[in-house]
This record gives C-alpha cells, structure tokens and sequence, in this order.
C-alpha cells in the first residue's frame, strides 16, 4: 500500500465548488448592498441638511436685505438676528461634515482599481472641510463677537474694527469660495470621472456629477476676478444643485439596491 493510502479518508474531503462559491457570493452581496445603502442613507442625510442651510441662508439674505456682502450692514444686522446668523454658520459647517461622510460611503462603492485616485479625491476633500470649517468658524465666533461689542457698547466704526471686519469676511472669501470651493469641486470631479470606470455606480448618478462640479467652478472663477457678488450668486446656485444632485443620488441608490438585491419571492402554485 502506498503511503497516501495509509491517510484517512477524511483528508480528501473537498468542499463542493458550488457551495463555497455560493457562500462566497452571498457575503459579497451582503457586504455589497451595505455599501449601497450607506451611499443611500449619506445622500439623503446630506440632502436635508443642504436643504436646511439653503432655507436659513435664504432667510438671513431677505431679512438683511443683503444687495451685497457689505462689513457695515452685516455688523448692524447680526446683533438683533443673533440666533438666526450664529444657526447658519453652524448648518453651513454641518453640510461640510455630512458632505464628507456622503464622500466617503461613495469611495467605498468604487473598486480597489481606483483605489489611488479615491484616495487622491478624499485627501482633497479632507482639506477643503478643514478649510470651510475655519472660514465658518471665524464668521461664527469672531465676526460675531463684533458685532456684538459694536451694538452693546455703543462704539463707533472706526478704521480698525472695519479693517478687522473686512479681514473676516475676506478669509471667509479665501478659504471657503477660491480654496474649498476649488478642491471640493476638483474632488467630485475626480470621483465621477471613476464613476465612468467603475461598476458599481449607475451612470445618471456620474454624469449628473460631472455636470455640478463643473458647475461649482464658476464661484471660485467670479471670485479669483475679484466679482465678489456674482461669486456668491454662483456659490448660492451651486448649493442648490448639490441639494438636487443628493436628492437624485439617493432615489437612484434607492431603486439600484430594489433591483439587485430585493428578490422578489416566487409565488406559490396553490
């Protein structure tokens, strides 16, 4: 008797293709569809609070009567509209997180072919949330602040608080419109142009994406032009197609996983 007789039989015991490739493919589906609806649940999370910044931004520019971003006028503004001003730059700073989690479940969709370029587009968008976050900050607390020291204490305008006032609004400009505006527009374009590579993201969802990031530019170009108020008509617009482009993505995301993965029982034959 050879020596691989004398082994046990049960040593020879293979699993049958079939059923590991069954296993195999049932996880990978479980593990696919959580992605989705990851994707899903980010986009309408999103959506709703790019709907909630677009309605306070909106109310903050008809109360004040805003024709354009004027230091004085705001200054005199902010202290009797203390709660709505202070809510918008936190809603504003919320879209910036929620934008990034919505990012971040969209990278996970793509292949590990595009791994490079999902993480070059994430880098960049981690800096740009740094940087709005900063610019929103500094009109929450700093700009804030004196305005309120102006209405409380009675104090004139004078050349330094209206240079400090015009420093504020000018970092708001910088950071959030020519820097995060830019890098999260050049971040959303690199994700979509993978989307056109990639399997796993319907191309509407692409092709929508690429439209709004080309979009988004013309704030940061209006802006770098020194057309501060149409650079803020441009932002205001591209916040609107953001909250529509989110809407969409989701009700696709929705519809792709009802077709995938919701497998419709057979009906009994009784």
């Amino acid at each position: 008797m050879s020596p691989m007789g004398m082994l046990p039989k049960s040593i020879y015991k293979v699993t049958p293709i079939n059923k590991m490739s069954q296993s195999q493919l049932s996880a990978r589906e479980k593990r696919s569809k959580s992605s989705y609806m990851a994707l899903a649940q980010a986009s309408f999370l999103a959506a709703t609070v790019q709907a909630l910044a677009i309605g306070l931004s909106s109310a903050l520019v008809l109360n004040g009567q805003f024709k354009a971003f004027e230091p004085v006028r705001v200054l005199a503004f902010i202290p009797t509209h203390q709660t709505l001003w202070q809510s918008n730059c936190l809603v504003l700073s919320l879209c910036s997180i929620t934008f990034l989690f919505y990012s971040l479940a969209y990278v996970m969709l793509l292949e590990r072919k595009l791994m490079l370029w999902s993480v070059f587009a994430v880098a960049l968008l981690l800096i740009a949330t740094g940087t709005a976050l900063n610019s929103q900050v500094s009109l929450l607390v700093m700009f804030s602040d004196l305005a309120q020291e102006l209405f409380t204490y009675k104090t004139q305008l004078d050349g330094g608080m209206l240079h400090v006032a015009w420093a504020v609004l000018t970092q708001f400009f910088c950071q959030s419109i020519l820097i995060a505006n830019t890098l999260t527009a050049i971040s959303g374009m690199t994700l979509s142009l993978c989307s056109f590579l990639s399997d796993s993201i319907p191309r509407p969802i692409a092709w929508s994406g690429l439209v709004l990031w080309v979009t988004t530019i013309f704030a940061t170009v209006f802006a770098s032009v020194g057309k501060l108020d149409f650079a803020l008509i441009a932002w205001f617009a591209a916040r609107i197609l953001l909250l529509i482009y989110l809407a969409g993505v989701g009700i696709i995301i929705e519809r792709t996983i009802s077709k995938r993965f919701d497998v419709p029982k057979a009906k009994s034959p009784i």
